[in-house]
């Protein structure tokens, strides 16, 4: 096997390991702090200390991944996700409060430092294989070996915490954390001194992320975008139940209708990379777009339960495009240097997304009603994709475009 073949292995396995762990402590440690006795708000404010920080330092952690390489900061990463476990560990034994909280924050920070490296290293590796006539293809394929062990994390947490307790949960995400930092050393190498042309300050990357979004518009476009159709997905995992329950679905007719969406999702990912190199990033994103509204529009008529499974099952095929489209569309506008920047700013972009999102849309549909809000939605989404699909001029990017990052060199 070759060299950039057994480091593309190498990338895969560390996703795997990394979803594995942050998906599978999150549920736990929101039960955690309900044995605690603590009520929901305060659960909610607990739990957002993990995503708040990380949300305001993702750029100047963007441009620290292109000053250092992916490897060093997925080691990095992985060593403050090491350290969590342990802060977690000693939190449970002593019963304080104060390690667990700061664990909370410890792992947010590794976390985005893993998550955007790992990208930006399966970006710049892809690339390399076969001339990248097949980065596409791999970049889904990378997508959806994540998405595999995000989905297996909660259900692992779950299973561990019924066999050993929460103290066998925590030291898993230790142990799966400290493997990570194992992982990081068979990461590909950056090439002699190339990282180094890359220069990092603190707070002048908050200008270099203005002004790669600025100078950038396929990148601009790319974001924009990602965060229009991450828009559906927050909404289908946060108010689709909701509506469903007003409906009076049974919770387990919901289960079922959420399940259908989750399959769809994982169903398309592995060949996304192809229909991008077949289609073209406007007709995919524009399709995801439009039937992503019609299906909030079919959902909010209140039909029967086979035909809400089915709206279901569709709309998990149009959010399903959106990680591994996102991701390729960053790597097409970004030349290698600007890769950890772009993937960070992208990776703020839901998270500021998932933070907002249930603010507006919760407050509207408070007002109207649910049916109403869904269909507004809907409605405003196919405009929005229609006026996308008719723009004569495009800013997407092409396999074919050379990278525009390259003036942002300083990222």
């Amino acid at each position: 096997m070759s060299g950039r073949g057994t480091g593309l292995y190498a990338i895969f396995l560390s996703a795997v390991g990394y979803w594995l762990s942050f998906s599978m402590i999150r549920p736990i440690l929101t039960l955690y702090f309900h044995d605690l006795g603590y009520g929901t708000a305060t659960i909610g404010l607990l739990m957002s200390a993990q995503a708040i920080l990380p949300v305001f330092l993702a750029i100047p952690l963007g441009g620290l991944i292109d000053r250092i390489g992916p490897r060093r900061a997925v080691l990095a990463g992985s060593a403050l996700g090491t350290g969590s476990g342990a802060m977690l560990m000693a939190g449970y034994y002593h019963e304080w409060l104060a390690p667990v909280m700061l664990s909370q924050i410890v792992n947010g920070i590794g976390a985005m430092l893993v998550w955007s490296a790992l990208q930006a290293a399966a970006s710049v590796t892809a690339r390399t294989i076969d001339g990248g006539a097949k980065k596409n293809d791999l970049l889904s394929q990378f997508s959806f070996v994540a998405s595999l062990a995000q989905l297996a994390g909660p259900a692992a947490g779950g299973m561990l915490s019924d066999a050993g307790g929460y103290s066998a949960v925590f030291l898993v995400f230790g142990l799966l954390n400290a493997a990570g930092v194992l992982m990081a050393l068979r990461l590909p190498r950056e090439g002699k001194g190339k990282r180094r042309e890359v220069s990092f300050r603190f707070w002048r990357s908050y200008a270099d992320g203005y002004r790669l979004m600025r100078d950038n518009r396929a990148y601009a476009a790319a974001i924009g975008l990602n965060a229009v159709l991450f828009v559906l997905v927050d909404v289908r995992s946060t108010f689709v139940p909701l509506f469903l329950a007003e409906q009076r679905f049974t919770h387990a007719s919901i289960g079922a209708a959420l399940a259908a969406a989750a399959a769809a999702s994982m169903l398309i990912r592995p060949f996304v990379g192809r229909l991008l190199d077949r289609l073209g990033y406007r007709a995919i994103m524009a399709a995801s777009i439009l039937s992503g509204g019609a299906f909030m529009l079919l959902l909010s008529a209140g039909l029967p339960f086979w035909a809400t499974a089915a709206i279901m099952f569709g709309w998990g095929l149009c959010t399903g495009v959106n990680q591994p489209m996102a991701m390729i569309m960053v790597s097409s506008s970004l030349d290698d240097r600007n890769q950890g920047m772009g993937m960070s700013i992208r990776s703020m972009a839901n998270r500021t997304v998932s933070g907002l999102n249930p603010l507006v849309f919760g407050g509207i549909s408070g007002i109207v009603g649910l049916p109403v809000a869904f269909a507004g939605m809907g409605a405003a989404l196919l405009a929005f994709g229609a006026w996308y699909r008719l723009r004569r001029s495009g800013v997407m990017p092409r396999e074919t475009d050379a990278p525009q990052g390259a003036a942002n060199s300083s990222g």
